[in-house]
């Protein structure tokens, strides 16, 4: 197994189809950025078989496809807590001020439908 540089390409070399076989099931896309830009990724299969004392050699036509990214889904931020802030004069004149939020939740959520 060989990889290019940039690692858009991969190379195998073998014996038996059962070894390419396996080989093919692990292969996998990542995408290295936190939020990847949705869209296509296409993807294509060559093969190349070499024949040895054998006059006969069969061709593998290229096998074509595509992984879609999909679009996140955008995040749900709610906030709760009190709706109204009243408190005397003196709690405002103290020296430690006042807390503003004490009973402030914030939930940040994103839906994502199961198959």
């Amino acid at each position: 197994v060989d990889f290019n540089p940039n690692q858009s390409s991969l190379s195998l070399e073998g014996d038996d189809i059962e070894s390419f076989e396996k080989v093919m099931q692990h292969i996998s896309y990542l995408n290295s950025r936190q939020f990847p830009t949705p869209g296509i990724r296409h993807l294509r299969v060559s093969t190349t078989v070499k024949c040895f004392n054998e006059e006969t050699c069969i061709s593998v036509p290229d096998s074509e496809g595509y992984v879609m990214v999909l679009q996140p889904e955008e995040p749900k931020i709610s906030l709760s807590g009190i709706d109204h802030f009243a408190r005397g004069a003196v709690e405002f004149e103290s020296t430690e001020g006042v807390t503003l939020f004490p009973e402030l939740r914030i939930v940040s959520t994103i839906t994502r439908e199961v198959e």
